[in-house]
């Protein structure tokens, strides 16, 4: 086993480290690079990542370079990116990489480097019963126990997180951010991602309740969510709604996310940056598997709210690919949703 060890004699080493998934999938990834660089400070820590998240590891201190693979998909064979990538990364004399993924097509990128030390989920067992967090650690070699696993710290301080500010003037708080969209713009007519989304008339019971207490809603997205926010804007009171759901970018987003009082969310990627940011958070969830990839905090309170079907989880399943109706998101009730709300923002 090649471990990642901290020591006073330990001569600096430049390390890979690589998960090329979505947003989510890309913040479990952080503590890894930030427990070798808290524990070994002289260490270079690199990252490899999807093009859209790249923007989010800028802002992460821990990470002294970024690269990016925009065809995640691609075969080695075939893909003219990756094939560059590997020419890249092998000029770089890494003394070993920790590749977060399961995929052997994205083995092939590093071992095409002439890496020796490549540790990766190919090669090393994913353990079901521990979070993605605390199972990267484990992969790179790391004492889980040693650090808070689920402390993600990002700077919100440079000019890249601003731009929100005017949209949050005259609101009255509490402001709560809501965000009923789910995954990327491609998967939208795909019917098991739909299977994580919850009934429009659902979130629009909710932010009216909220409004009636006087609190202000914030509808984040991106540009294919923006239907679904203009529908749920048009019930609500305008001068305590805004609608941002594809006017922020992912800095902005982790800014705004930031200044929220709570936020309300399907499973998604915003949800697991809301938590990083220490914001209060709800996520409504359906088939993915909790244990191991629910947005976890170590300044917020996350309420995770499920119901536990004999079907659920169903997430990379074969029923999860005939289920036709998430009747796990039906069942999640609107009253049930708002009195959480209540309770986490102090209205009871």
């Amino acid at each position: 086993m090649v471990s990642i060890k901290a020591t006073n004699e330990s001569p600096p080493e430049r390390i890979l480290l690589a998960r090329i998934g979505a947003l989510g999938d890309t913040i479990m990834a952080l503590p890894v690079a930030q427990a070798i660089k808290a524990t070994t400070p002289s260490h270079t820590i690199e990252f490899l990542c999807s093009t859209s998240t790249a923007p989010l590891l800028e802002l992460s201190p821990a990470i002294d370079r970024i690269y990016r693979l925009s065809h995640r998909n691609i075969p080695y064979v075939l893909s003219r990116e990756k094939q560059k990538l590997s020419v890249q990364l092998a000029d770089q004399q890494y003394s070993q990489a920790v590749l977060m993924e399961s995929a052997p097509r994205f083995l092939k990128v590093l071992s095409a480097t002439g890496l020796s030390q490549i540790r990766s989920y190919v090669d090393h067992p994913f353990d079901e019963h521990l979070h993605s967090i605390e199972n990267n650690l484990r992969l790179a070699g790391l004492d889980a126990g040693a650090i808070n696993p689920f402390e993600i710290v990002l700077d919100l301080s440079g000019s890249s997180c601003i731009g929100f500010e005017e949209h949050l003037k005259g609101l009255p708080r509490p402001v709560v951010g809501i965000h009923p969209g789910y995954g990327p713009p491609g998967r939208k007519n795909n019917q098991t991602a739909k299977l994580r989304g919850w009934p429009q008339s659902s979130f629009v019971k909710v932010s009216q309740a909220l409004q009636g207490l006087g609190a202000s809603i914030i509808i984040t997205g991106s540009a294919s969510d923006i239907p679904d926010a203009n529908f749920i804007a048009a019930t609500l009171e305008p001068m305590q709604t805004r609608i941002l759901a594809g006017r922020t970018t992912l800095p902005q987003l982790a800014g705004l996310l930031s200044a929220l009082d709570l936020f309300l969310s399907v499973d998604s990627g915003p949800a697991h940056l809301c938590a990083a940011v220490k914001t209060p958070l709800i996520v409504l969830w359906g088939p993915g598997k909790w244990v191991q990839t629910r947005p976890v905090s170590s300044g917020a309170a996350v309420e995770l709210l499920r119901k536990p079907l004999p079907c659920s989880p169903c997430y990379d399943l074969p029923a999860m690919k005939s289920c036709r109706r998430n009747v796990c998101m039906e069942l999640i009730r609107p009253t049930e949703v708002f009195d959480t709300c209540r309770r986490l923002l102090g209205l009871l």
